[in-house]
C-alpha cells in the first residue's frame, strides 16, 4: 500500500519532468569551440570539446602559465595533463568552469531576445548569448566572461 501511494505521488513529478519547452538551451550535444575570456584579473583562452560519449576536454592556450594545460573528464574520472606530467584528479572544477557554464548551467530562469540575440538567463546568474543560428556567442557571469568562436557541432 505504501509503495502504491508513493508511486501515485511520484507520477506527476515524473510526467512534468518529461515535459520540455521548445525554448533554446545550452549545448547538450557533441561540439568543439574556441573561447577567450577573463576570470577576475586573469585573461585566458582555451579549446573545448564534448564528444558523443560524454568525454569533456578543455585545453588552455593562454596565458603562458596555463598554456598546454589539458583537463579531460570521462566516465573513468578526470585526467590533468601539463607537459609530460599526467595526473588523475578527484576534482578539477576550477579548470572545467568555462565548459561547465556552457554545457550544464543552473536551472533556466528566463529567455529573452535582445538586439537580435537570444539571451538565456540562469538561476545562478549565468547568461548565455546565442547567435541567430542558436550557437553560443558568449557566456557572462559576475566572476567570469568569455566569447565563443569557431563553434562546431561534431559527431
Amino acid at each position: 500500500m505504501r509503495r502504491s501511494f508513493f508511486l501515485i505521488l511520484l507520477l506527476p513529478i515524473l510526467i512534468l519532468s518529461g515535459c520540455r519547452s521548445a525554448a533554446p538551451s545550452a549545448p547538450k550535444e557533441a561540439f568543439c569551440a574556441v573561447i577567450e575570456g577573463t576570470r577576475g584579473e586573469l585573461a585566458f583562452s582555451a579549446e573545448i570539446s564534448v564528444l558523443p560519449d560524454g568525454e569533456r576536454t578543455i585545453r588552455y592556450t593562454a596565458p603562458d602559465a596555463l598554456a598546454g594545460l589539458t583537463a579531460t573528464a570521462t566516465a573513468d574520472g578526470i585526467r590533468v595533463l601539463q607537459g609530460e606530467l599526467c595526473r588523475r584528479a578527484e576534482s578539477a572544477a576550477g579548470l572545467f568552469l568555462p565548459l561547465d557554464l556552457l554545457t550544464a548551467p543552473a536551472e533556466l530562469a528566463s529567455t529573452q531576445t535582445k538586439n537580435g540575440e537570444t539571451v538565456l538567463s540562469y538561476m545562478d546568474g549565468t547568461e548565455i548569448l546565442l547567435n541567430a543560428d542558436g550557437t553560443p556567442r558568449a557566456v557572462i557571469r559576475p566572476d567570469i566572461m568569455f566569447i565563443v568562436s569557431d563553434f562546431r557541432k561534431t559527431e
